[in-house]
C-alpha cells in the first residue's frame, strides 16, 4: 500500500535537507568572501590618517589597532598609533606605544620625534635628552633631531641649545647642498653622455 502522505513527507524532508546544505555552502562561501576581503594595511593606514586630519583621534586609534592585528610589527602603523594617542593627549598610552620605537633596527627619525614630543608633553627632560643623543648617534645628519634636541636643552642650557641648533642648520644645509649637487651632476651626465 502506497502511503501518499508518507511519501510527501519524505520528499519535504529531502528538499529541506538539500536546501540546508545549499544554504550552508552559500553561507560558508560568503564568510570566505567577507573575511577574504579585509582591507589591507595601506587602506587602513590611509583611513586612520584621514581620521587624524579630521581630528577624530578615537577612530584613528581604532583603525590603527585593527591594522596592527594584521601587521603587528609595522613601524608606520606603530608610529601612527603613538602619534594618535599623543594628539588625543593620552600620554601614558602614547609613551607605551612610542617608547620601543627608537630601539628598533628599522627606526627612523620620525620614531625619535614622536617619542620626543611625548617626553616633552610629560616633562621628562632627562629621558628626552638621552633619547635625542641616541637618535643623533643613529642619524648624525638629521637637522630635525638637532633642532628638537636644542629645544629640550633651551630651557636649561641656552648656549648648548644654540650649538645644537647651529649644528642642525649646518647639517641640513650641507645635506641639501649635497643633494642639489648630486641632482645637478646626474642631470649634467645625462646631458653630456
Amino acid at each position: 500500500m502506497f502511503n501518499e502522505h508518507a511519501a510527501c513527507r519524505s520528499l519535504q524532508y529531502f528538499i529541506f535537507d538539500v536546501m540546508k546544505k545549499i544554504l550552508l555552502i552559500l553561507s560558508l562561501g560568503s564568510l570566505h568572501f567577507c573575511y577574504g576581503q579585509l582591507p589591507d594595511q595601506k587602506t587602513l593606514e590611509e583611513t586612520a590618517k584621514t581620521y587624524i586630519r579630521q581630528g577624530d583621534y578615537t577612530n584613528a586609534i581604532v583603525v590603527y589597532n585593527r591594522a596592527l592585528q594584521q601587521e603587528p610589527q609595522n613601524l608606520e602603523l606603530l608610529k601612527g598609533l603613538a602619534f594618535s594617542y599623543y594628539l588625543q593627549r593620552d600620554f601614558d598610552k602614547a609613551l607605551k606605544a612610542a617608547k620601543p620605537l627608537p630601539a628598533r633596527a628599522d627606526a627612523d627619525v620620525q620614531s625619535f620625534q614622536i617619542l620626543g614630543m611625548v617626553y616633552k608633553a610629560i616633562d621628562e627632560a632627562k629621558d628626552c635628552e638621552k633619547m635625542y643623543k641616541f637618535g643623533l648617534k643613529k642619524f648624525p645628519k638629521s637637522g630635525v633631531l638637532y633642532n628638537e634636541y636644542g629645544e629640550v636643552l633651551g630651557s636649561e642650557n641656552g648656549s648648548e641649545a644654540i650649538k645644537q641648533w647651529e649644528k642642525g642648520i649646518t647639517t641640513t644645509q650641507a645635506n641639501t647642498t649635497i643633494q642639489k649637487m648630486k641632482k645637478y651632476g646626474a642631470s649634467c651626465m645625462v646631458k653630456f653622455s
